[in-house]
This record gives C-alpha cells, sequence and structure tokens, in this order.
C-alpha cells in the first residue's frame, strides 16, 4: 500500500530550482522526482531510523504502563 500523499510548499532559491532542474535532466528523472528524493533522503539524514524507532519504542512502553494503570485502577 502506498503511503498518503499531501501537498507541500517549501521555498527555495532560484539557484536551488535551476540546479535541481539541471541535475534532473542529467539524471534523465523527472525535477518532481528529484525533488521527493532529495526531501526523503534529506529526511532520514536529519532523523536516522534507530532513532525514530527509539523514540517510538519509548513511546510505546509508556502509553501501555498508562494502560496497565488505568486498568488496575478500575
Amino acid at each position: 500500500m502506498r503511503e498518503r500523499e499531501v501537498p507541500f510548499v517549501l521555498r527555495v532559491s532560484v539557484h536551488d530550482v535551476q540546479l535541481l532542474q539541471l541535475l534532473a535532466r542529467v539524471l534523465g528523472i523527472s525535477f518532481h522526482d528529484l525533488s521527493e528524493k532529495v526531501i526523503h533522503d534529506g529526511v532520514q539524514r536529519v532523523d536516522p531510523p534507530d532513532r525514530i524507532e527509539a523514540d517510538l519504542a519509548a513511546e510505546r512502553a509508556r502509553l501501555l504502563a498508562a494502560i496497565a494503570e488505568l486498568r488496575g485502577e478500575l
């Protein structure tokens, strides 16, 4: 199943747009596809998957503890 997509507007310099357009032509892919790849790859570098998994595990543990506490009070 494909992940849901939402519109996203990002302001960048004319120089960056021209650079992406040139790179897309050189790589033989669309400007749109290259832009998505650049954003996706950048997000992966900013927040490594291991950290995301650790944050999710901590939140999951917190929620399970809260549920257990509530069940104990009922």
